[in-house]
C-alpha cells in the first residue's frame, strides 16, 4: 500500500486564494450596482409623486388651499395647508404623513434607498402663467387645479417638471395645470 490518500477538503492556500477572488469581485461590482441602480430612482420619483398626490387629495378631501413645496438645493419635499389670510402664500402647517403620522417633509438625499439622489432643477419647479420666474411652491384649489396666489389672484400652472437624479440616471415628475402627477 505505497500510495497515501490526500485529505478531502481545501488547503489554506486555496480558501485565502477564493476569498481574495471574491472580494475583488465585490468590490467591482458593489459600488457599480448601488450608484447607478434606476430603480433606486424610481423609488425617489415614487415619493416626490406621492407628496404631489397627497397635497391635491387634501385640497379635494377638505375643499382647502393645499400645497407641496420642492425645494432645490438641498432637494428638501414638504405638503402643507396653505394660509392664504395674509394676501400671499404662507405654510399654514405642515401636513401629517398619512402612514407615518410624521410630518410630511424630507429630504431627497436622507431617503434610506436614495443616498445621492438630488434635483437637477437649477431652478425652483414650478412656472405659472403671467409670473416671472418659477417658484419651490405649487398650491392645489377644491377642484384639484395645480397654481399659485399672488397679488390676490389665482395663477394656473404653465409647467411644473421635478427633475431628480440619481448617478448617472436622471428621471422627472411632471405636474399638469389640472393637478394630474405623472412619471413619464
Amino acid at each position: 500500500m505505497g500510495s497515501e490518500s490526500r485529505p478531502d477538503g481545501f488547503t489554506l492556500l486555496e480558501l485565502v486564494l477564493a476569498a481574495l477572488v471574491l472580494g475583488i469581485l465585490a468590490l467591482v461590482v458593489v459600488p457599480r450596482l448601488s450608484s447607478t441602480d434606476p430603480h433606486r430612482l424610481d423609488l425617489v420619483a415614487e415619493e416626490v409623486a406621492a407628496a404631489l398626490r397627497f397635497a391635491r387629495s387634501e385640497a379635494l378631501r377638505t375643499a382647502e388651499v393645499h400645497g407641496a413645496r420642492v425645494v432645490p438645493p438641498p432637494g428638501l419635499v414638504s405638503v402643507f395647508k396653505a394660509d392664504l389670510s395674509g394676501g400671499g402664500v404662507a405654510v399654514g402647517s405642515v401636513l401629517a404623513h398619512p402612514l407615518t403620522g410624521q410630518p410630511y417633509r424630507f429630504r431627497l438625499d436622507a431617503l434610506p434607498h436614495a443616498r445621492g439622489a438630488a434635483l437637477r432643477n437649477a431652478t425652483a419647479p414650478f412656472a405659472y402663467a403671467g409670473l416671472g420666474g418659477s417658484r419651490a411652491d405649487v398650491l392645489f384649489d377644491a377642484e384639484g387645479h395645480a397654481g399659485f396666489v399672488e397679488a390676490g389672484g389665482w395663477r394656473p400652472l404653465s409647467a411644473g417638471t421635478v427633475q431628480l437624479r440619481l448617478g448617472r440616471n436622471q428621471r422627472d415628475v411632471v405636474l399638469s395645470p389640472l393637478g394630474r402627477v405623472t412619471l413619464p
